[in-house]
């Protein structure tokens, strides 16, 4: 059963979340200084001292912005409208505002989204997703990119994903479609060719990469028979065509292709 002290401290939480934020944030330390003592509300404090922190955070960020948008010195909200309150929103909800309207600030800007990462203890993979999706909507392709950008262990840099791959192309054409190069530069990335051919297969415009895999796998069977569903005398068609005309690669399975006199399958 809860002693006197943890249902003050409940109590004192309930009302707080039903005022007004400023005030909110007055009856919250009223709880948290009720509690902070308590051996059996350590978590308690924590979560309740870290709302306060995410709340004055926010209500700086509010009043910053709303002075922007009456002033209208800022393209971001004009481009993106802002139609709700930011204060007492969720953290991951604060990282994506940040991101979608402040994502080059500094960071030791309150707005900064590395800021609110670094502050609430963010994992690698909630920022990146968080922020990917934020990034779409602004069609921030580079940025994206960026985001992603892992070291090496022996020096140099390369695109990994903290989340399943399957997700990032879910995001980033929640939209609309990413440019083509963009496109590859990510399926490429993906190790896995299994993955990378499954993913392609969902992207027409990247036929390229799925002949890639292909010709990776050494499959001749499947590149002859995605080589038909191309549009021929196309980029795509004359790199499938190349391939299997690779002695190389026809050394690796004996296959008789019947082609018409421009050099198309039949």
């Amino acid at each position: 059963a809860l002693n006197r002290t943890e249902e003050v401290a409940l109590v004192l939480y309930s009302v707080a979340c039903r005022k007004q934020p400023s005030e909110r944030i007055v009856y919250l330390k009223k709880c948290l200084n009720s509690c902070s003592a308590v051996s059996s509300l350590v978590a308690f404090s924590k979560s309740v001292n870290e709302y306060i922190d995410l709340l004055e955070r926010q209500i700086i960020i509010e009043d910053a912005d709303e002075a922007l948008i009456k002033e209208e010195g800022s393209k971001i909200f004009q481009q993106y409208p802002k139609t709700v309150t930011l204060i007492g929103r969720p953290v991951l909800t604060t990282l994506y505002y940040s991101c979608l309207y402040h994502f080059d600030l500094p960071v030791n800007a309150y707005a900064s989204p590395l800021s609110i990462k670094e502050f609430f203890n963010i994992t690698e993979k909630q920022y990146a997703w968080t922020t990917i999706s934020a990034l779409t909507r602004l069609k921030r392709w580079n940025d994206i990119e960026k985001v992603l950008m892992s070291k090496k262990l022996l020096g140099g840099v390369k695109i990994h994903c903290p989340f399943g791959w399957r997700h990032l192309f879910t995001i980033i054409s929640s939209n609309e479609q990413p440019p083509k190069e963009i496109l590859c530069k990510f399926l490429r990335a993906i190790p896995d060719l299994n993955e990378r051919q499954r993913l392609a297969n969902q992207f027409p415009e990247v036929s390229e990469v799925t002949i890639e895999c292909l010709v990776a796998q050494k499959d001749r069977i499947a590149l002859s028979a995605f080589l038909a569903k191309l549009t021929p005398h196309t980029v795509e068609a004359h790199k499938a065509l190349n391939a299997l005309n690779n002695a190389v690669y026809k050394s690796m399975e004996k296959l008789v292709i019947p082609l018409d006199s421009d050099g198309q399958i039949r």
